[in-house]
């Protein structure tokens, strides 16, 4: 599944989860300790629709069921469906799909 940007800039960009992810985290952190909607997204540079485009993308992905989707990579020849795999760093599980 590729979420395909609306952005004007490039019609044809991803949404990239690592950084959504941050961008989500330091949106909630910054809210909890009061800042506006509209300061914090001018500090991540993003438009309110932009934003609302990266949050639409990430529920769409958590909606996913297990082998509904799958991961293309340059390594690997053939696609892998989300269910079962997992994303690991020093033999420890980060994420799972």
């Amino acid at each position: 599944m590729v979420c395909l940007s609306q952005n004007q800039k490039d019609s044809t960009l991803t949404i990239n989860l690592r950084k959504t992810f941050a961008r989500v985290v330091y949106f909630i952190e910054q809210t909890n300790q009061g800042k506006s909607k509209e300061s914090i997204l001018k500090e991540l540079e993003l438009t309110e629709s932009e934003f609302q485009f990266l949050l639409d993308c990430m529920l769409e992905i958590s909606s996913l069921k297990d082998n509904e989707a799958y991961i293309t990579s340059i390594e690997i020849n053939n696609n892998v469906f989300i269910g079962g795999s997992y994303m690991t760093k020093d033999n420890k599980d980060l994420l799972s799909f």
